[in-house]
């Protein structure tokens, strides 16, 4: 039976669909049935409602400072307080996500790390060069150029994130092979270090709060 948001496949061409209003009857391609791409069909929906609370957090947040910039500043802390309940809901509908997916809340910074790393390399890659080559072939440049703009800048939270990674992994997230300027993220004490302090000496937080001054993509500088 075709259910709301399945996503069928066609065997040789290659097309898929995502199914958006239920009709009936059976959905075909190259003179063929298309196959449906097996998946929990609650897993869908939780997947649906995140990406739905995901949207309106980031709109509503926009909404706000359109509010606040027109100068209706109780619209706006009321849009800002209801972007924040979307951002609750999101976490909710990600949880049981997780539950499904992994049969636990994920809880390794490492898996995190890698999941963001292909998302990112995904966008840089290949989402946004197609979203730029389909606006091109409608004849929409600016767009088509606004499109590898932000691939790009994808390209460089990947870079970002592998980085971060690399160094997790090689237990050098809070030193050095080299003298390092550290920053205390709570009071801003700076000191140069190949180590960062286990703690401040001003604020008296633990290292867990000390950051690099400078990123530096590992593909430039290792550690």
């Amino acid at each position: 039976m075709i259910e709301k948001y399945q996503t069928y496949h066609c065997n040789l061409c290659g097309n898929e669909v995502e199914v958006t209003c239920v009709g009936g009857g059976q959905l075909t391609c190259c003179q063929q049935s298309m196959q449906v791409k097996e998946m929990d069909s609650v897993s869908i929906y939780l997947k649906k409602a995140f990406e739905g609370e995901a949207v309106a957090f980031t709109k509503y947040n926009l909404y706000s400072k359109l509010a606040r910039k027109s100068g209706y500043h109780h619209i706006a802390d009321q849009l800002a307080h209801i972007a924040a309940n979307e951002l609750v809901h999101a976490k909710l509908h990600f949880k049981h996500i997780e539950q499904r997916t992994l049969g636990s809340r994920l809880t390794d910074i490492a898996a995190a790390l890698k999941d963001s790393i292909d998302g990112e390399s995904f966008e840089s890659v290949a989402f946004y060069p197609e979203l730029s080559e389909l606006c091109n072939s409608h004849g929409d440049s600016v767009v088509a150029g606004h499109f590898l703009n932000i691939g790009a800048i994808e390209k460089t939270h990947d870079e970002r994130l592998s980085n971060l990674l690399y160094r997790l992994e090689s237990g050098f997230e809070f030193e050095s092979l080299i003298p390092t300027e550290w920053i205390c993220e709570k009071c801003g004490h700076t000191h140069i270090s190949p180590k960062a302090f286990d703690e401040c000496p001003v604020c008296h937080h633990d290292k867990t709060y000390q950051r690099r001054m400078a990123e530096t993509s590992h593909r430039i500088a290792i550690l």
